[in-house]
């Protein structure tokens, strides 16, 4: 999923010049640009370009060459060596290859030393980046239904929001987070009516529960907490909704301060209500024609715009639905001057996103705007066993219990390891163990080395001066080929808003940083030597923190 068009066929302005990946990109928009003067059919955009996985075939790939083949009628092969004669590279710090339709791009030692003198200079804020231009984002996460605590489900949420939110920040944009309260309708009846049969069952009454109740230790609690204070309101279950609700409420902020997720403002669907921005946008799609009566009740004719059935806003005893207020929930966001908006919603709420893009639509804002990012669920492991996850039904292990048992960092980085709409198993038993194939630990435990070296060394890193070029083993060159893809690594994931591309990076970087370490020694070499080892893996400390803070994660500074 990407959110803006990479691959704009005019150039970008000022690309600083340790950005071999941006000047890859402007030669070969040069180059379309030659190609187009001699008559040939070029695409739109440029397709963005992407790392090699095979050894010895480039740094950077481009499958630029199918594109023009397939508009030009003619072979792959021979688009691919087109572009390879006609493209102007800085050839000392990069090389290309034609290789059938594609086209890969290598990067010189020099460039490779480029990168690493900027980390060097740049220091802990590396890399400066200003994708985003200083655009309004909003990102909406969590926002579960105070009927009960966090569960791990929820946590995943948590840390792609908290992520999300970090990265594009880190890449210029101006961020606010944000969580939705839907402290009005149905669920939040049927807490009240919950917790008045609590009361009434503390008083000695027997008591049925039904389906849909929450039965969790969590109510029998709070009656036990409240019940001096909530006993002459058993009888009242929207008094006892409203009261749960608000205590519940507060435990879930607690919890993710706990967590470390910090949230910029909360908005309260009853607020909505009270001034009057439902009966607004209710009212303006009917002037716009897009809602109408039948039946009785009033609904969206969101089939116009692709949808499966037209949906329910006004009900026939004139109670609004939820999806009433996420329209004018939706709608005050935009007025309030986001420019983008990014909702992180549970995997059943898939059906929601075209009935509220439609809505959106209808009263004329950009609902192409609205990033609606679906999170899949969560399976812990225990034991080798799964442990359930029913909110209603009572049994299951929160959020705040699996903070207990491995740790937040460790909870953000393994909720962080899979693209959000693909389950998600989480082994406790690995997550607590000290291990390679436990990748928090494989991460943090690269950091923490890298802290022991300088304190062996009884250097600081802001007193090297390295000469670079010393670093010549192939092991050596391949731990700075990472580093000098982070800022790549980093544009890439927030257009894609996909911050889980960073916990693959890191693994890879730590891997090769690991193997860098048990080949070569670093201390004891010879002075320039050594210094220049030491400079290594100064900036590969500095890249390493930079994507764990992103990540919501503290770098180890001893294991």
């Amino acid at each position: 999923m990407t959110w803006k068009d990479s691959g704009e066929m005019h150039p970008r302005k000022n690309s600083p010049p340790w950005r071999v990946e941006k000047k890859i990109e402007e030669a070969l928009k040069r180059t379309l640009e030659k190609l187009k003067d001699r008559g040939w059919d070029i695409p739109s955009s440029l397709p963005p370009l992407q790392t090699t996985r095979l050894k010895g075939k480039g740094d950077f790939t481009s499958n630029l060459p199918f594109l023009i083949s397939s508009l030009n009628s003619i072979p792959p092969q021979e688009a691919s060596q087109t572009i390879q004669k006609e493209i102007s590279l800085p050839e000392q710090e990069i090389t290309v290859e034609a290789a059938g339709g594609y086209l890969n791009f290598s990067l010189t030692p020099s460039s490779l030393y480029k990168v690493a003198r900027e980390i060097m200079r740049q220091g802990d804020s590396f890399p400066s980046l200003n994708t985003g231009q200083g655009k309004k984002v909003q990102v909406e996460f969590v926002s579960a239904n105070p009927t009960g605590p966090l569960h791990v489900g929820h946590g995943r949420g948590a840390s792609l929001g908290s992520a999300l939110a970090h990265l594009l920040r880190k890449v210029g944009y101006q961020v606010e987070s944000e969580y939705y309260v839907n402290n009005v309708g149905r669920q939040i009846a049927l807490l009240g009516e919950s917790l008045a049969l609590r009361l009434k069952e503390m008083e000695g009454e027997k008591i049925e529960w039904g389906e849909d109740h929450y039965k969790g230790e969590y109510l029998k609690n709070m009656a036990e907490k409240y019940f001096t204070q909530l006993k002459e309101k058993k009888d009242d279950a929207n008094f006892l909704g409203q009261f749960a609700a608000e205590k519940l409420l507060k435990e879930i902020k607690e919890d993710l301060k706990s967590f470390e997720v910090e949230i910029d403002s909360y908005t309260f669907e009853n607020t909505l209500y009270q001034q009057g921005k439902v009966i607004e946008a209710i009212e303006e799609l009917k002037t716009k024609g897009a809602i109408y009566e039948k039946d009785g009740a009033w609904w969206l004719a969101s089939t116009r715009l692709g949808d499966e059935k037209d949906r329910v806003v006004i009900r026939k005893d004139g109670r609004p639905t939820y999806l009433a207020s996420d329209i004018a929930y939706h709608r005050e966001k935009f007025r309030k001057g986001y420019e983008i908006i990014v909702d992180i919603w549970g995997a059943d709420h898939h059906g929601y996103v075209k009935r509220l893009k439609s809505a959106l639509q209808f009263l004329g804002l950009p609902a192409e705007n609205l990033k609606v990012i679906l999170v899949q669920m969560v399976s812990l492991i225990k034991g080798g066993e799964k442990i359930p996850l029913s909110t209603r039904g009572g049994k299951f292990l929160s959020l705040k219990d699996l903070i207990e048992e491995v740790g937040s960092d460790v909870c953000h980085f393994i909720f962080l390891t899979r693209r959000p709409d693909t389950q998600l198993e989480f082994d406790i038993d690995l997550a607590k163990k000290d291990a390679p194939e436990n990748p928090v630990y494989y991460v943090q435990y690269a950091h923490a080395r890298i802290r022991s070296i300088f304190n062996k060394a009884e250097r600081k890193e802001d007193s090297l001066s390295p000469a670079w070029e010393l670093l010549q083993a192939p092991e050596e060159k391949e731990v700075l080929r990472k580093l000098a893809l982070y800022p790549w690594v980093l544009e890439n994931a927030a257009e894609a808003l996909e911050p889980h591309r960073i916990t693959g990076y890191l693994q890879e970087l730590a891997t090769s940083f690991h193997k860098f370490y048990d080949t070569q020694r670093v201390l004891g070499e010879e002075e320039s030597l050594m210094e220049a080892r030491l400079a290594l893996c100064t900036i590969t400390r500095r890249v390493i923190a930079s994507g764990l803070k992103i990540l919501g994660v503290k770098p180890k500074e001893r294991m």
